[in-house]
C-alpha cells in the first residue's frame, strides 16, 4: 500500500506499476460508484465538482445513518470517509464497514486535515486502504481514487479466477472419486469373494498349494482394501485436524527424536518387500540430539506412503536413494527415484484421489498417498516438495521439519 509520501511523488509511482495503467478508460470510470461521506457542505461540493466532471457515477452521506442508509440502496466500489464528524465519527464507520462481510471489501479512503501520524496508523489498522489530505488536490484525488478502483477491480479478477479454478478442481475430486471409489472398494472385494467362493465349491479336488495360493490372494486383496479405507479414514482426520486450531496445536505439540532410525526400517521394509535391497541406498551423516514436532505414528505414515512410491513407481534395478540432513535449522529428508517423473503440471495438482496416466500404467491406490503426506507434513510445521525433471526423469521428494536440538550433560540428564 503507497502511504505517507507527496502527492507528486505517489503519482509518479503510480504510473509505473506493473499492471494496468491507472489512466482508467471512460466505460470503467462511468461504471464506478464513489460514496461520499463528509458533514461539510464545501468539501462535498469540491469532490463533487471534480469527480463529476471526469464521469464517476457520485452518493453522498454527511453523517453515519445516512452511510449504510445509501449503501443499502446501492453498493459503491469505493468511499471517501471523513474522520471529524458528529456523533459516529470516521473510524467508527469504518469498523462497521469491515465487519460486515458484504461491504469489508469496499476500499475506504479518509479524509483528513489531520496530520498526526497515531490518527493514520488507527485508520490503517481498522481497514483503511488510503489517506486523502483536505485541501484537496484534484490530481491526488484522482489517481489514488483510480489507483485503488484498478487495485479492486484486479483483485476481483483474482478472485473470480480463483473461484474458476476451485470449481474447475472441485469438478476434478468428484470426476476422479466416482472413477476410483468404486474400482478401489470392487476390486479387491471381487477377489476376496472370487478366490472364496472357489475354495469353498472346490476344495475337495484342489491341491495344498493351490489353497495356499488362493488364500494369497485373498489376504492381499484385503490387505489392499484396508489400506484403502485407512488412507480414507487418514485424510479425514488431517482434514478435521487442520480446520481445528486447538488440534493443530496438540499435534505440534508432540515431538519424535531419532527419525534417521525410523527412516531407515522403513526404508529396509519397503526395499524388502519390493525385492529391491540392492537398489536402496541411504545416506545418514552424524547429528546432535534432536527432535521434530511430528508423532511418530504420523510420520511413519508420511514417511511410508514417499518411500512405497519411489519403490513402486520406479523399475528394479535403479536406485532409491535417501539422504538426511540437518540445514538451517531444519531436518531435511530427501528421497529420490530414477521413476516414470511427474511433469510441472501434475506436481502443482497434486491433491486427493488425483492419479496421473492411470490409464497407461497399472496403478493401485486412490492417488491419497501424496496429499496425505503432505498434509501430514502441513500440520507439524513441516514441508513437504516434490520436484522432478519431467516424464521418465524420476522424482525427488523433499521433506523438512524445524529440529529442536538437546544437549547432554556428563551426567546424562537433558537439557533442554
Amino acid at each position: 500500500m503507497l502511504r505517507g509520501i507527496s502527492s507528486d511523488r505517489y503519482i509518479n509511482l503510480l504510473k509505473k506499476l506493473p499492471f494496468r495503467s491507472i489512466d482508467m478508460n471512460q466505460t470503467e470510470i462511468e461504471r464506478s460508484t464513489i460514496l461520499i461521506v463528509d458533514d461539510t457542505p464545501e468539501s462535498i461540493d469540491v469532490l463533487v465538482e471534480a469527480l463529476e466532471r471526469v464521469g464517476f457515477r457520485l452518493i453522498v452521506a454527511q453523517c453515519a445513518d445516512e452511510v449504510f442508509e445509501r449503501i443499502s440502496n446501492v453498493r459503491p466500489d469505493i468511499i471517501l470517509l471523513d474522520i471529524l464528524m458528529p456523533g459516529t465519527d470516521g473510524f467508527g464507520v469504518c469498523r462497521r464497514l469491515k465487519a460486515d462481510e458484504d461491504t469489508k471489501d469496499i476500499p475506504v479512503l479518509f479524509m483528513t486535515a489531520l496530520s498526526d501520524t497515531s490518527d493514520k496508523v488507527r485508520g490503517f489498522e481498522l481497514g483503511a486502504a488510503d489517506y486523502i489530505t483536505k485541501p484537496f488536490q484534484h490530481e491526488e484525488v484522482l489517481a489514488r481514487i483510480k489507483a485503488h478502483l484498478t487495485i479492486r477491480k484486479l483483485q476481483q479478477e483474482l478472485n473470480d479466477a480463483l473461484v474458476r479454478r476451485t470449481k474447475r478442481q472441485m469438478e476434478e475430486l468428484r470426476r476422479n472419486i466416482i472413477t476410483s471409489l468404486p474400482h478401489e472398494f470392487y476390486t479387491p472385494l471381487n477377489g476376496i469373494f472370487g478366490f472364496a467362493n472357489i475354495i469353498v465349491e472346490t476344495h475337495d479336488s484342489m491341491s495344498k498349494e493351490s489353497i495356499v495360493e488362493y488364500v494369497r490372494f485373498i489376504y492381499e486383496s484385503a490387505e489392499r482394501l484396508h489400506r484403502t479405507i485407512q488412507n480414507y479414514l487418514t485424510y479425514a482426520e488431517i482434514e478435521i485436524i487442520a480446520s481445528n486450531p486447538e488440534q493443530m496445536k496438540k499435534c505440534q505439540d508432540g515431538t519424535m527424536s531419532n527419525p534417521k532410525a525410523q527412516i531407515e526400517y522403513i526404508a529396509k521394509e519397503n526395499a524388502a518387500r519390493a525385492k529391491r535391497m540392492s537398489d536402496l541406498v541411504i545416506e545418514s551423516g552424524a547429528a546432535p540430539v534432536f527432535t521434530i514436532p511430528i508423532s511418530e505414528s504420523y510420520f511413519h505414515k508420511l514417511m511410508q506412503e514417499l518411500i512405497e512410491n519411489a519403490f513402486k513407481f520406479s523399475e528394479a534395478g535403479t536406485k532409491v536413494h535417501i539422504r538426511t540432513a540437518i540445514q538451517d535449522d531444519m531436518f531435511r529428508i530427501y528421497i529420490s527415484d530414477k521413476g516414470r517423473g511427474m511433469n510441472a503440471e501434475q506436481i502443482a495438482e497434486v491433491g486427493a484421489y488425483m492419479q496421473f496416466e492411470r490409464r497407461i500404467y497399472e496403478q493401485q491406490g486412490t492417488g491419497l498417498g501424496l496429499i496425505i503426506a503432505k498434509r501430514i507434513a502441513e500440520i507439524h510445521k513441516g514441508r513437504l516438495t516434490v520436484e522432478s525433471g519431467g516424464k521418465n526423469h524420476g522424482v525427488r521428494y523433499i521433506v523438512e521439519f524445524p529440529v529442536n536440538f538437546q544437549d547432554y550433560e556428563d551426567d546424562g540428564i537433558i537439557k533442554v
